[in-house]
């Protein structure tokens, strides 16, 4: 029987729809031997894959050790969103599937919602750690909104304090929403950084 790890984090709605469809899959096809690593503080890892006898990962390694631990196990992978700054091209995990989220697709079709709605006031908050899709993500939502004749601010990238402290970055991510003209379409890359504008 299939040994799967399953790398998806629970806090995380796009991830929890991924697991609800492999879950459904192995349903149908299975059995499988499913491992669930959520992601969440605390929880066991998974570092040696092979010793648990993993035939198999789904999921996003998004921290080096998980990539480190991807790499040892040498079974088939399907990577969703690699981040390409932990993977640089000829690293062993890059020979595997990889589905990636059409994350400029999100920003456009930001914008056409909020122009559809006379907006005149266009803001991105990205997210924190400045991933790769979060900057495509802005960059297709600003791009839009520039082709139609607006601007769009951008709020600028953290300092490696404040990315690790939501406390430090308050003051400043309020001090800019503070001054934007008013009212705003405000895209923020994902649903907790959404929390933080709406709580600023």
């Amino acid at each position: 029987m299939p040994q799967v790890a399953v790398l998806l984090p629970t806090s995380v709605k796009v991830s929890r729809d991924m697991r609800r469809g492999i879950l459904q899959y192995v349903r149908r096809h299975g059995p499988w031997g499913l491992h669930i690593i959520e992601g969440r503080q605390g929880e066991q890892k998974l570092i040696r894959m092979n010793e648990w006898g993993c035939t198999g990962i789904i999921g996003r390694l998004h921290t080096q050790e998980l990539v480190e631990a991807a790499a040892r196990a040498k079974v088939p992978q399907v990577l969703v969103d690699p981040e390409e700054r932990r993977l640089p091209k000829g690293h062993p995990i890059h020979r595997h599937s990889v589905v990636r989220s059409d994350t400029a697709a999100v920003g456009r079709l930001a914008a056409a919602y909020f122009l559809e709605r006379h907006f005149i006031h266009y803001a991105y908050v990205g997210e924190v750690q400045g991933f790769m899709w979060s900057v495509r993500r802005g960059e297709a939502f600003a791009r839009a909104v520039r082709e139609a004749g607006f601007a769009c601010r951008i709020y600028g990238a953290l300092e490696t304090a404040e990315q690790e402290d939501a406390g430090l970055e308050r003051p400043r991510l309020c001090a800019w929403l503070n001054a934007l003209p008013k009212p705003v379409a405000l895209l923020a890359a994902m649903d907790n950084r959404g929390r933080q504008v709406m709580d600023a």
